[in-house]
């Protein structure tokens, strides 16, 4: 869909295991090469682990003909900021690459 200035979108990052937040993260958005920073609005189970739900309100001047995040480094989290539950290895932070499958431009076409 098409969207606008004052519109608030809603991403989700899924993890395969459940995952603490000790820190909220961010995820970085790209609208035509100037980054945006998508706030960590909470968590939420999902039918094979957990999901952080990231949301951004669009400003005047975002524009782009597919929206999508920054690179496969988008999910911003400080060291220690998620920790994996019952004593697994650190969560896996890195992201699909833009435009493949699990990537927000390949689950739906965003224009701004």
């Amino acid at each position: 869909g098409t969207y606008g200035a004052g519109h608030t979108l809603t991403f989700f990052v899924h993890f395969t295991r459940r995952v603490e937040v000790v820190e909220p993260p961010s995820l970085l958005l790209n609208f035509s090469g100037t980054n945006r920073t998508a706030t960590c609005a909470g968590t939420s189970k999902s039918h094979d682990g957990m999901a952080l739900e990231f949301s951004y309100t669009l400003q005047k001047g975002d524009s782009t003909e597919l929206l999508d995040y920054s690179g496969d480094r988008a999910l911003v989290v400080s060291a220690g900021g998620l920790t994996s539950v019952g004593g697994a290895s650190e969560p896996v932070t890195l992201l699909p690459a833009r435009g493949q499958p699990g990537s927000i431009s390949a689950g739906a076409k965003i224009k701004v």
